[in-house]
């Protein structure tokens, strides 16, 4: 999977994040939306995993629907 990668251009952003949590995140993620789950909930599951709030947040949402969403979307339907 891409989950060091992304964790990779995070880490460039300023946003500590590591692979596992990118990962553990990123199929969270997915799995709230696939639920039905809005963005208020997806963001809740990132600073749960994460413990980030705002922008930074935002932007591992961001990273974890590209990094894994898609791919999961394509593999599903």
């Amino acid at each position: 999977m891409m989950d060091g990668i992304y964790a990779d251009m995070m880490r460039d952003e300023g946003i500590d994040v590591t692979a596992g949590q990118m990962s553990q995140l990123s199929a969270q993620v997915c799995d709230a939306f696939d639920a039905g789950a809005g963005q208020e909930e997806a963001l809740g599951i990132v600073q749960e995993v994460t413990g980030e709030t705002g922008w930074r947040a935002t932007r591992l949402l961001q990273g974890a629907v590209v990094n894994r969403c898609s791919q999961h979307a394509d593999n599903t339907y």
